[in-house]
């Protein structure tokens, strides 16, 4: 692998010391996420692909490869990372988290989604990351057009576009308002967490895993999330949960290494919560936008959040 560059080394080290820590509700008012929204026709012999987001985000991934290879050394005018660096080569340095040391979180998901007779795209790019979003749509269009690479099918698949969007998103305080007593849940894609070396989902384990994220994003937004460890603790012990859970397993390829096969296992369904969900909702409806668990910028981990009161 080349070594990263100097452009990639500044964001690094600007992003990984943030000048200030401040809390949840501080960062609900700082958020900011640009995304790219492309809506495509489904091919009629499509079935349903659990791993959609994965193979997409593949095809993008060739795709600005091939940009960034096209572009040689000509240097950014604005002396930027190139976004497959970014999003693809770069591996995030490990920061002081909640719970010790966190992995910062890559800059992006992706979420496919496949809705009657169209297929909708969703790539969200978060905080500093933005400033990749046309670069990424134009890719994002060529690497359908030029054919995904779906399971079953010996050919890459190509998709026609019909739309193409960014959106910018800024502020998340309007989501998080509602006093909830219950909060159903539901995992779109499988979400991956591992607790003692072994990938197991305990309503502890996702309730935490929330927070993590939530700290792993925010130096995206130029801060550090302040967290009441031991406040939030007490309140996800007291946490009651009702599971509706099932394991899913597939394998996928190494980009860096290909041919290689690598087994992927999570759990899809819903988990009901209640009790005093209070100090822990912000982080849940943040996760609506950040998916939860691990592997989250290649589509695990999207959640759909519920609150009743």
């Amino acid at each position: 692998m080349a070594q990263p560059s100097q452009a990639i080394l500044r964001l690094e080290a600007a992003i990984s010391a943030p000048r200030e820590t401040v809390p949840i509700d501080l960062l609900r008012e700082l958020w900011r996420h640009d995304e790219v929204v492309l809506v495509c026709a489904r091919p009629n012999d499509m079935e349903d692909q659990p791993d959609l987001p994965l193979r997409i985000r593949g095809a993008l991934g060739n795709a600005l490869e091939q940009d960034r290879f096209a572009l040689g050394k000509a240097r950014d005018p604005f002396d930027r990372e190139h976004a497959h660096e970014l999003l693809y080569d770069w591996r995030p340095p490990l920061v002081e988290g909640p719970d010790g040391k966190t992995e910062l979180a890559v800059p992006s998901v992706l979420i496919a989604s496949m809705l009657g007779d169209r297929i909708e795209i969703r790539l969200r790019l978060f905080g500093r990351a933005g400033i990749h979003a046309p670069k990424i749509a134009k890719a994002l269009v060529a690497a359908v057009e030029n054919g995904v690479s779906l399971r079953n099918h010996a050919i890459r698949v190509p998709l026609a576009p019909i739309s193409l969007d960014i959106e910018r998103f800024e502020g998340a305080a309007k989501l998080w308002e509602l006093a909830a007593g219950t909060a159903v849940v539901r995992l779109d894609t499988p979400l991956v967490i591992r607790s003692g070396g072994r990938i197991r989902l305990e309503p502890a384990s996702l309730l935490r895993s929330a927070v993590r994220r939530a700290a792993a994003l925010a130096p995206w937004m130029g801060v550090a999330l302040g967290v009441d460890s031991k406040g939030l603790g007490e309140a996800i012990e007291r946490v009651r949960a009702e599971l509706a859970i099932h394991p899913e397993k597939w394998t996928r390829t190494s980009r860096r290494d290909p041919g290689r096969e690598i087994p992927v296992a999570g759990y899809g369904g819903t988990v009901r919560l209640s009790g005093p969900l209070a100090p822990l909702l912000p982080y849940l409806q943040l996760a609506r936008y950040g998916n939860l668990g691990g592997q989250c910028a290649m589509g695990f981990g999207a959640i759909t959040l519920i609150c009743y009161p």
